[in-house]
């Protein structure tokens, strides 16, 4: 059975940990799936911060930060091995991995590990070592077009009937030395960029205050039944029907 999410994150890199938070908070069901058995992606394991770390051990050792500071001549440590340059960069590596296997907990993020390949627009495709599994986010899908839809009945009605009251009241324009049509033209296009700011912000809005909850099919199945029973036993429903049909 396919596991839906609101949003999915592929990569626990620095932006894939952020955006995923960043929904999380806003109450969205999130999966943020990685391919390596650590977190943090390049910038934390073999880019930015190891390397980093490993300059300034450099510069820690050989003394060249303490002559800036004090004006004292250090020398190179005798007996420096590799191992005393890779300790500092194991350290704060996994300590930066550990803060962000926090972050991930407190945010409720589920994680998973594995290699993400899309299956379709609305299906991701995980492979693990043990098995291989399918999540998607179908039903957010029509979740948003709800919202979109229904954001964008509300304002469409409130702008036609302001674009008629303009329609009827623009000929008063006249009297102020003003043409009428290309008043009409101006005004009826400013609305028209508050019609479409008015439904991106609420739509916006909307989006990031729902909260879907989906229930198991067990649990459909019976609300259906329930459904059913209640019309089969309510005369309101079927008479009116069996009248129409008797006066034909």
């Amino acid at each position: 059975m396919t596991e839906n999410y609101d949003l999915i994150v592929i990569g626990a890199g620095p932006a894939g940990e952020t955006g995923a938070a960043k929904a999380a908070q806003y109450g969205k069901r999130v999966a943020l799936i990685e391919r390596e058995s650590y977190l943090g992606g390049a910038g934390i394991n073999t880019g930015t911060v190891p390397s980093k770390t490993l300059r300034e051990s450099a510069l820690y050792f050989s003394g060249l930060q303490q002559r800036g500071l004090f004006g004292i001549d250090y020398s190179l440590k005798e007996n420096l091995t590799i191992k005393d340059f890779m300790y500092r960069e194991r350290t704060v590596v996994e300590k930066e991995r550990e803060m962000i296997a926090q972050h991930i907990r407190y945010e409720k993020i589920v994680l998973i590990h594995g290699d993400a390949s899309l299956k379709d627009e609305h299906t991701v495709r995980i492979k693990t070592e043990k098995n291989e599994k399918e999540i998607g986010i179908e039903i957010w899908h029509d979740v948003v077009r709800s919202i979109f839809l229904s954001v964008v009945d509300q304002y469409w009605t409130e702008h036609l009937t302001a674009i008629e009251d303009l329609r009827e009241g623009i000929n008063l324009r006249g009297y102020a030395q003003l043409d009428p049509l290309v008043e009409y033209k101006n005004e009826a296009y400013s609305m028209f960029e508050r019609l479409v700011q008015n439904i991106n912000y609420e739509f916006t809005r909307r989006l990031f205050r729902v909260e879907v909850q989906v229930n198991a099919p067990e649990i459909v199945e019976e609300q259906k039944k329930e459904v059913e029973k209640k019309q089969q036993h309510s005369p309101g429903l079927s008479r009116p029907i069996e009248e129409k049909q008797r006066g034909h």
